[in-house]
């Protein structure tokens, strides 16, 4: 799929990034319970994330954090001409195979 379509983590370095591919499923559980092993925070593209801390509060405050700083993120995203979190046609085409959906090939098109 596309460069989004990753587990990252590393916060808060931000500098790690493995690529999956396809809508989940047995690739991603097994990648992310080898990453998760070295890192407090797993970011699945277009999904959610996973924390894990030494309690509680420190587990919440890193979630809070990481929501915060992804709504910084966006909202400086938002004032700039280039998009970066889109799924091109062909991610569609595989998502619609995984999911055993037909999708209209009008609608799958490169902008």
């Amino acid at each position: 799929m596309g460069d989004d379509d990753r587990v990252s983590g590393d916060f808060p370095g931000w500098n790690r990034c493995h690529s999956v591919d396809g809508a989940g499923g047995k690739e991603i559980a097994v990648e992310s319970s080898r990453y998760i092993k070295d890192h407090d925070v797993i970011i699945w593209a277009h999904h959610g994330m996973f924390c894990s801390g030494e309690d509680f509060d420190q587990t919440f405050g890193l979630a809070h954090t990481v929501e915060k700083a992804a709504e910084i993120l966006c909202k400086v995203l938002a004032v700039t001409p280039v998009k970066r979190q889109t799924i091109p046609a062909e991610g569609f085409r595989k998502l619609g195979e995984a999911f055993q959906v037909s999708l209209p090939e009008k609608f799958l098109y490169e902008k």
